[in-house]
């Protein structure tokens, strides 16, 4: 940000237009903390579904591309009716169930055949829809009701296998609905009245719980995926259930690799591994009794876990995730209560930095190490506490990831925390890298269930995100550019999306960003702009500015607004103004036309930004009229593509003293 040098010492008052120039406006991110207040213009109050790009500029995110199947541009032959279709082309996707939705709504669980031109579904079509129709892949499955379901409530032939929540139900005629469904219980209900008359059959869209890359060895690598009835190792078409004869009835598992092998923790179950062919198997202990606190890692050749009472850290002997006997010498145990400082805790989180574990409690952060340096990386009967932090801690294990070998990123009760600053800078644990949203951030905390939230790093964007799925919003830090602010004090640039995350992960292999909204059933990666074909809005909007502290008191008298954009074309936009923290009272809104090819910058693909020339720069000038003191400036666009605020201008006439 930048102010026009044009000294008013050397401009006569009357009759004389000032252009007043922002450049970047907003580069510094989100601050509601401050938000009722005069700020400087490097801030902005409302940062929606963007990010900041290579160039230091507001810019609108890409968005969640599906790479499970899923196409709006398949046709039958001729238009469907009752429980059976035929297509226009043969099925060329894998054999299996997919989420059907025909053109006029209706919502069914179609069988496909791979080769084949005909579809299967249970449930009657109720009209006579189009040839049109979509499909997808994701996790789901059928529910059946005893008699059709009227009004908000209805009762199940078969009570609920799955853990109970709350899910996407799409009815026979298409009508979608946020149902609680209760395990052990027949009994579902909805807050909406349902409008039409449906059929006996709806289908429950599963949101994906956890997404993890499998290392097998040998350069080989597996995407896992599990959901509330089942794990995959297959994102584009999850229908092989590797769950076996695992209780797979909740999907949030916790995996990790461990020698060639994908273990999965969950709270109240043995850890689970997977060799890379077969299915998953519950761990059968060679000695001792495996722990169940599901909260751990793995890491020094062992498997480290919580027991079920979340402070007896339990460890697995060397490369063997069987071996749990405290007597063989191998394997053993560590009592965290003889380990608290300041009363006691519950462990939250296990993980190893640099060359130490580190046991997270909600209040405090335990580092261990042997000190030998050994080519065991840690050997655990040697191990003892090394340093401690108190005052801090990790709300959930889902929240931690590794930035690059120098630091760890986690959600801690004050919010985000660097666990590398943490450690040099011991004395204030309430400085965070969210500092300048971390009112708003602990109260949408308060809605969350820990276990649920997701957190993590990607090296290509830079970008920590952390999705809050009962607010509806993932937070995303951007760890390029952190500055300091006038204290000293390091804080993240920081922006929202509105994007209610229940799983992501960086692959190791390419650095693609995976993610799963909720109640889609699909999984995704951070490409494209479009939400699995659906529109996002970026939104701005300033902080009150008082336009330079020469002219601060004086009243501005506002001629012309100038914006300069980055964009690749095709969209529309609207800016609005405001004076004197009133509501808006301006606007105006203005279409760009394509400028061809477009271009992908800031979070482009691959990290690098490929740029258009100067075509992609949009100059919009607009008389705008309003006077005051103080003034705001807001700016929204439904995303079409590249989109990013480069500059703003006001012209106006400096009055007398407000």
């Amino acid at each position: 940000m930048s102010w026009n040098g044009n000294s008013l010492a050397q401009i006569p008052i009357v009759d004389q237009l000032q252009p007043l120039d922002f450049v970047t406006p907003g580069f510094r991110g989100l601050n509601t903390v401050q938000s009722g207040s005069l700020m400087d213009p490097g801030y902005c109050v409302v940062a929606q579904n963007a990010v900041i790009d290579t160039s230091g500029r507001l810019a609108a995110r890409q968005g969640a591309n599906p790479i499970t199947f899923e196409s709006n541009t398949l046709t039958f032959a001729v238009a469907p009716s009752g429980t059976t279709g035929t297509l226009s082309l043969v099925w060329s996707q894998a054999s299996g169930p997919y989420i059907v939705t025909f053109s006029d709504g209706q919502v069914r669980r179609a069988t496909m055949t791979n080769g084949s031109f005909t579809v299967t579904w249970t449930g009657a079509l109720t009209g006579t829809p189009t040839a049109l129709f979509t499909a997808s892949a994701g996790a789901s499955a059928s529910i059946t009701f005893t008699v059709p379901p009227t009004g908000t409530a209805g009762t199940l032939t078969a009570p609920w296998p799955q853990k109970t929540d709350t899910y996407n139900v799409f009815f026979s005629d298409g009508e979608n609905r946020q149902i609680l469904l209760t395990q052990g219980s027949t009994s579902v209900t909805w807050a909406q009245t349902l409008s039409g008359a449906v059929t006996l059959t709806a289908t429950v869209v599963f949101s994906i719980q956890s997404l993890f890359e499998y290392n097998q060895g040998l350069g080989v690598y597996q995407q896992i995926l599990a959901w509330a009835g089942g794990i995959s190792n297959n994102p584009n078409n999850p229908n092989n259930n590797l769950g076996g004869a695992v209780n797979v009835t909740n999907g949030r598992w916790f995996f990790q690799n461990f020698n060639n092998k994908c273990i999965g923790l969950q709270v109240g179950q043995k850890p689970i591994v997977y060799t890379g062919t077969g299915t998953f198997a519950t761990v059968i202990e060679s000695g001792g009794t495996a722990p169940t606190g599901g909260v751990g890692c793995a890491a020094f050749g062992r498997v480290w876990c919580v027991d079920a009472d979340l402070q007896t850290i339990k460890y697995s002997g060397l490369l063997d995730e069987t071996d749990w006997s405290t007597t063989d010498g191998n394997a053993g145990l560590i009592d965290m209560h003889t380990v608290w400082s300041d009363g006691t805790d519950q462990v939250t989180a296990i993980f190893a930095f640099n060359a130490s574990l580190v046991v997270c409690g909600t209040r405090h952060i335990i580092f261990f190490t042997d000190g030998r340096g050994s080519m065991l990386g840690m050997d655990p009967t040697q191990a003892y506490v090394f340093d401690m932090l108190a005052g801090t801690g990790c709300v959930s294990q889902w929240t931690v990831d590794h930035v690059g070998e120098a630091d760890v990123l986690l959600l801690s009760p004050n919010g985000i925390q660097s666990l590398a600053r943490l450690t040099s800078n011991r004395n204030n644990p309430i400085e965070t890298l969210s500092k300048y949203n971390r009112d708003t951030l602990l109260e949408q905390l308060q809605s969350e269930i820990p276990a649920n939230i997701s957190g993590c790093f990607n090296n290509l964007t830079g970008f920590y995100i952390l999705g809050l799925p009962n607010s509806g919003v993932t937070w995303c830090f951007d760890q390029r550019r952190k500055y300091q602010d006038e204290v000293g004090e390091v804080c993240s640039i920081t922006t929202t999306w509105s994007m209610a995350l229940t799983a992501c992960c960086t692959l190791d292999t390419n650095q693609q960003l995976f993610l799963a909204r909720q109640g889609q059933g699909t999984v995704c990666n951070y490409s494209g702009f479009l939400d699995e074909f659906a529109n996002y809005q970026w939104a701005y909007q300033s902080p009150w500015m008082n336009l330079g502290q020469q002219i601060g008191q004086r009243l501005k008298m506002l001629k012309r607004l100038s914006l300069i954009l980055f964009t690749a074309g095709a969209a529309s936009f609207t800016a609005t103004w405001a004076t004197d923290f009133s509501a808006n009272q301006g606007s105006a809104t203005q279409s760009v036309a394509p400028f061809g090819v477009n271009s992908q910058y800031g979070v482009a693909q691959y990290g690098i930004g490929q740029y258009g020339g100067g075509s992609n720069l949009f100059n919009w000038k607009y008389s705008a009229h309003i006077r005051g003191q103080y003034f705001q400036l807001g700016l929204t666009t439904i995303v079409t593509g590249v989109f990013a605020l480069q500059q703003a201008q006001f012209a106006a006439k400096i009055g007398r003293i407000a």
